[in-house]
């Protein structure tokens, strides 16, 4: 059986931007999986979904405090110092590990382009005509 022909470089098209657009508004990571980036992918995807648990577990921790002071009938007093701190150094961190996703990719995407670009320059140019040096170049008015 034979393999299909390679498709020509002039018809080829430029890389995509839905990776960029997936990882900025879907899950951070999904993008470098789309550019088959495997080991980025996974690495990202991981320290996204362990920040945004951290963040979920203060966040319950601190409402579950404040609503079972409703139903606590005895008066216990209210935490003295609800997880705040970790709760906003969750975001801060998944913040940052959302940022670096994105522009993880954006220059993924921007390596894709110049590789596309250089396929493409490379099978548009023409073949270079060999120049002559000054040396070996006579004018006819030097001919008798």
């Amino acid at each position: 059986m034979t393999e299909p022909a390679p498709a020509s470089p002039l018809k080829e098209k430029p890389p995509s931007r839905v990776p960029i657009m997936i990882t900025a508004f879907g899950l951070p990571g999904a993008g470098q999986f789309m550019q088959k980036r495997w080991m980025a992918g996974t690495v990202i995807t991981l320290a996204v979904v362990a920040t945004l648990v951290a963040f979920f577990c203060y966040a319950v921790r601190i409402i579950w405090s404040y609503y079972s002071l409703a139903f606590d009938f005895e008066g216990s007093a209210p935490p003295l110092r609800p997880p705040w701190r970790e709760l906003l150094a969750t975001f801060a961190v998944f913040m940052v590990v959302y940022v670096a996703a994105v522009v993880d990719v954006w220059l993924g995407h921007r390596r894709a382009c110049a590789d596309w670009a250089r396929r493409r320059g490379a099978a548009r140019r023409p073949p270079v005509a060999k120049v002559p040096s000054a040396s070996v170049v006579r004018h006819k008015s030097l001919d008798i």
